[in-house]
């Protein structure tokens, strides 16, 4: 098992699996993201929209799936495009036999996994460090997506340092942890647990958010553990 790291036009991850199941899973990556941009061409505000935007019934799956989550979370379809990019990538490496396979774009990360592995959740400066959630191999392949507002380029409303969605719904994992992200404007403990439950919709399975000195949980969170980080490893884009 070897990592890879990809850097396709502006899909720069990291992708575990064996040597031989690498190009299928480029193949997808840039297949994917050739039909994103294609949509994007014609309709520019799937790609600048912060709020759902509806599509016709013609549109390419990768699309619909994106508009669908994006309305669940209630953000804009482009905040599923990273975990779209990691399920398709998974998924086509799936199909072609492998049985242990993860893809982390920029904090969201999709998995089929057939071993236990331990995913760290960077939170920047926060009192919470070295934070990692043991997983547990499960039957299906499943997303854990970390949104935050203060690392990163990536947009939010909020102030958490760190906000973990757990979904089989991959791209459903990276919408609601920016929307969860964006509804966490106070370090307050009461309001970050309201936010949380709020936001905790089938098939959603576990929510984490680290804010400061506070840390908010809510349904199916793995086993924490202590997860050491190299920070020059990290991609924070």
């Amino acid at each position: 098992m070897k990592q890879h790291r990809i850097h396709i036009k502006q899909t720069l991850a990291t992708l575990i699996c064996d040597e031989k199941y690498l190009n299928t899973g480029l193949e997808e990556i840039i297949k994917q993201r050739q039909i994103l941009e294609d949509f994007i061409e014609e309709y520019p505000a799937f790609a600048s929209s912060f709020t759902p935007l509806e599509v016709g019934p013609d549109a390419p799956e990768i699309i619909l799936r994106m508009s669908e989550a994006s309305t669940k979370a209630g953000v804009g379809p482009m905040a599923a495009v990273a975990g779209a990019i990691a399920e398709y990538g998974v998924k086509a490496i799936v199909k072609a036999g492998s049985r242990h396979v993860i893809m982390d774009n920029g904090g969201d990360i999709a998995m089929k996994i057939c071993k236990p592995v331990i995913v760290g959740v960077y939170s920047g400066k926060s009192r919470m460090r070295d934070i990692g959630l043991k997983i547990i191999p499960r039957e299906y392949m499943f997303g854990i997506c970390t949104s935050s507002g203060t690392i990163g380029h990536s947009f939010s409303h909020g102030c958490a340092d760190s906000v973990t969605v757990i979904s089989r719904d991959v791209l459903l994992a990276d919408a609601m942890a920016t929307a969860l992200g964006n509804d966490i404007r106070q370090r307050d403990e009461g309001l970050i647990e309201e936010a949380i439950k709020r936001r905790l919709i089938d098939p959603v399975s576990g929510m984490m958010v680290v804010a400061g000195d506070i840390m908010g949980r809510a349904g199916e969170i793995p086993r924490l553990v202590r997860a050491r980080f190299d920070i020059n490893r990290i991609n924070l884009g």
